[in-house]
């Protein structure tokens, strides 16, 4: 979930900024990117 958040919400005072609302597919495109870092292989997601 945390995962989710981030690329959502993005994280204040850095450089990774929010793609909540920003995508064509909304929330299934993020969860779909949440999928495939969890494939590739990411810890802690």
């Amino acid at each position: 979930m945390r995962t989710y958040r981030v690329i959502s919400e993005g994280v204040p005072e850095t450089t990774m900024i929010a793609f909540g609302g920003q995508l064509p597919e909304g929330d299934d495109d993020i969860w779909r990117l949440v999928a495939y870092i969890r494939s590739a292989g990411a810890e802690n997601c």
